[in-house]
């Protein structure tokens, strides 16, 4: 952990399921176009970066991407957090048809997610745990509802939503 630890929030005036389309279309992930309206990630990426290489003491707990109807929470991020998205969101673009439960889109997405050995279940890990690259596609935890009453878990390598909760 840094001498700051920080969340950092950003809202993306799109539907997750709209985003999803345009980037199995063929757009990057941090530039996207539908219709008139565009939005680039990638100069506010640039700002992190360089707000970075100047504040060596500076960590991020996690990220909040809060689209219109879904949330992504990913955790455990450190320093030069792109190198995780730029993994993360194609995966979740790919999958996303998955994530669905009984035709509800998912509310929260918590990016990773573990299994603990010794409690037996997986749980989210939001207090600034690092985790290796892969660890963010392997397990996600997926709310459906803003309580966070309905949960599954979504096996990533296995393409497949468990009946398990997570926390």
């Amino acid at each position: 952990m840094g001498i700051w630890d920080s969340f950092v929030e950003i809202v993306i005036n799109l539907e997750l399921k709209d985003y999803v389309l345009i980037v199995l279309g063929g757009a990057s992930w941090d530039l996207v176009k539908s219709g008139t309206r565009k939005f680039f990630l990638r100069p506010l990426i640039e700002t992190f970066k360089e707000f970075e290489s100047k504040n060596a003491g500076f960590d991020y707990l996690g990220l909040t991407l809060k689209f219109q109807d879904t949330d992504i929470r990913v955790y455990g991020l450190e320093k030069l957090f792109t190198s995780r998205l730029g993994v993360v969101m194609p995966t979740i673009a790919k999958h996303y048809q998955k994530l669905l439960r009984d035709s509800q889109y998912p509310h929260t997405i918590f990016v990773p997610i573990t299994y603990d050995n010794e409690q037996s279940k997986f749980v989210d890990y939001g207090d600034g745990e690092d985790f290796e690259l892969e660890q963010y596609v392997t397990f996600w935890g997926i709310s459906y509802d803003a309580f966070e009453m309905e949960q599954g878990v979504y096996d990533v390598n296995k393409s497949k939503l468990l009946s398990e909760s997570f926390r």
